[in-house]
């Protein structure tokens, strides 16, 4: 049965990434049926190390390499999909201000008239 999910093998780092994305789309579609534009950034923050693991350009050995984030794209609850950020403890307080930094960009992309030049 491959593809196939069941609730006995589905660990906490499954249910995290489930639980987010659920949660995020139940709050767009409250807020977006009182005619609000919603754009939700789910996260998922773990308290282990993250690492990366991919196959070295020349096919050789695979490469395993600590990172601080990554993303992933996971199944959404309504059956489309979700770009899910995870990110660790020690590098919440910097992802936390470069979001800040990109929804402030976003908001102006998205104001009437001209946005303005900035800078990150």
């Amino acid at each position: 049965m491959g593809g196939s999910t069941h609730p006995d093998n589905q660990d906490n780092a499954f249910q995290a990434v489930r639980g987010v994305t659920a949660a995020c789309a139940a709050l767009a579609d409250k807020h977006g049926n009182l005619g609000h534009r919603v754009l939700y950034v789910p996260v998922v923050v773990v308290d282990s190390p993250l690492f990366l693991c991919f196959l070295a350009l020349d096919g050789g050995e695979y490469v395993l390499e600590r990172v601080d984030s990554g993303a992933l794209l996971a199944p959404g609850p309504n059956g489309d999909r979700v770009l899910v950020q995870v990110v660790s403890i020690e590098a919440l307080p910097r992802f936390l201000e470069s979001l800040g930094r990109d929804a402030t960009v976003f908001a102006q992309l998205l104001a009437d008239g001209e946005p303005e030049r900035v800078t990150t």
